[in-house]
């Protein structure tokens, strides 16, 4: 019976998009010349997590574009069962970077796609998003710690010489958006648990919001998850068994899931794929080949909405105070004033912190020049970061009580935004208590 409905999936697949099958399941289709761009972090994500989709949407002979942001040079496991060697001169990671450049193009030779499909930048792997809390404008370049590189090495790729900042990323990503015109995009969730995919999500958002009145119709964005806690289950090949939905996911009420069912012949073929990474799959090889199982997922993450101004709210301290109920952080407008309340599953002490995000965007201004706050919170004393610069304003408040930190930032400070991408962590000697995904919140201003 589960054969026979994978069967009618696929067949569908090539008829509609996006056919309901039940509550969760869709199948997912493509037309001819339609315009899809993928980008990818590292090599092998896009295998790993849209190897059956891409397989869809290269025999619909849509026109795909798979961007690679980094060459996934910082491997050093990976070099050492591959290689068997250790990586210790720029020359090494370099090396390492092309190695994995070469499975990508084999890989996407594999599924269909030549080498005039497949874009790479090579910015830094696992420094893409210090560079986006920190690395704009006029700021000294990121200096990757293991690389010692601080611009793009890789000679005839997109980014070359591109020094590592987060304003070269967003406008590669323009030009990139720009020349292609995709109507619809894959990227990593903001809520995955690898930093460079995190902040895959991060920079194409504020390309898009650049580009928001150049690209008509606005391409529909769609989430795919590679690194989460304790997924997927279990790690190892099962082309039979079902991809689950993953747990633990900060604002998880809010993300639409689709459950998109693969015939075994594409699951069998988006196995072989992940197997031309031959240096990932010498050390991981059950982890990768796991993502080859009857389905894929996807998720839909929309932006939340903050009402400005809010609804009058009692003052702080009052006996209604409004406070999160559950493990999410609040959000709130009020008057010219954006108030956090994050709860706490512990009391925070000498050895605990909490660290919130709150980064602005205003249309018609420059993303670079505008704040970029993180606030590191140590029991009763917070500290106030705009990128490197630390800062204080009597008018930012800090408030611990037992259950609950409340944070209040008039919205001057951040400079009047029209959208807040923003993140919370709390961690306790060293270890993350909750991880602290990143969400973006449209300010509903007045007419």
């Amino acid at each position: 019976m589960f054969k026979k409905i994978l069967s009618f999936s696929f067949l569908c697949g090539q008829l509609f998009f996006a056919t309901q099958l039940c509550a969760g399941e869709s199948v997912i289709s493509f037309f001819q010349n339609e315009r899809i761009l993928v980008v990818a972090p590292h090599p092998d994500d896009e295998s790993l997590g849209l190897g059956g989709v891409l397989q869809r949407a290269v025999s619909a002979g849509a026109d795909i574009r798979i961007l690679y942001l980094t060459n996934g040079e910082l491997n050093e496991i990976a070099s050492i069962f591959y290689q068997k060697r250790p990586l210790l001169l720029r020359s090494d990671f370099i090396r390492n970077g092309l190695i994995r450049k070469r499975e990508a193009i084999e890989a996407m030779a594999f599924l269909g796609l030549g080498t005039d499909r497949l874009i790479f930048f090579g910015y830094p792997d696992g420094g893409m998003l210090n560079i986006w809390f920190k690395y704009w404008g006029q700021s000294k370049p990121f200096r990757s710690l293991f690389t010692r590189i601080n611009k793009v090495p890789y000679k005839d790729s997109f980014s070359e010489g591109n020094y590592y900042r987060g304003d070269e990323i967003v406008h590669d990503l323009e030009k990139t958006l720009l020349s292609f015109q995709p109507s619809r995009i894959f990227v990593t969730a903001p809520f995955d648990l690898n930093t460079d995919h995190q902040a895959a999500y991060l920079y194409l958002e504020v390309a898009l919001m650049n580009l928001r009145e150049q690209l008509i119709p606005v391409p529909k964005v769609h989430l795919y998850v590679i690194h989460a806690h304790q997924w997927p289950k279990p790690k190892k090949f099962m082309p039979e068994s079902v991809l689950q939905i993953p747990t633990h996911i900060d604002w998880a009420q809010d993300v639409h899931w689709d459950k998109i069912s693969l015939s075994s012949r594409e699951t069998m073929k988006k196995s072989e794929a992940i197997r031309k990474y031959k240096s990932q799959v010498a050390y991981k090889k059950n982890f990768l080949l796991a993502f080859a199982r009857a389905n894929e997922i996807m998720a839909d993450y929309p932006n939340e909405k903050l009402v400005y101004p809010a609804s009058t709210a009692p003052e702080e301290g009052s006996s209604t105070e409004v406070v999160p109920k559950n493990s999410d952080v609040l959000y709130e407008i009020r008057g010219k004033e954006l108030w956090i309340r994050i709860p706490l599953s512990n009391i925070l002490d000498e050895m605990g912190v909490l660290s919130s995000c709150v980064f602005g965007y205003r249309k018609g201004f420059l993303f670079s020049d505008m704040p970029k706050l993180s606030f590191k919170v140590f029991g009763n004393k917070m500290f106030v970061y705009d990128g490197f610069k630390n800062i204080y304003d009597p008018e930012i408040v800090y408030r611990l009580k037992n259950n609950h930190v409340s944070i209040r930032i008039p919205l001057r400070i951040l400079k009047d935004p029209d959208y807040l991408f923003v993140s919370t962590r709390n961690a306790k000697e060293q270890l993350s208590l909750d991880f602290g995904a990143w969400k973006i919140l449209e300010i509903v201003k007045p007419a």
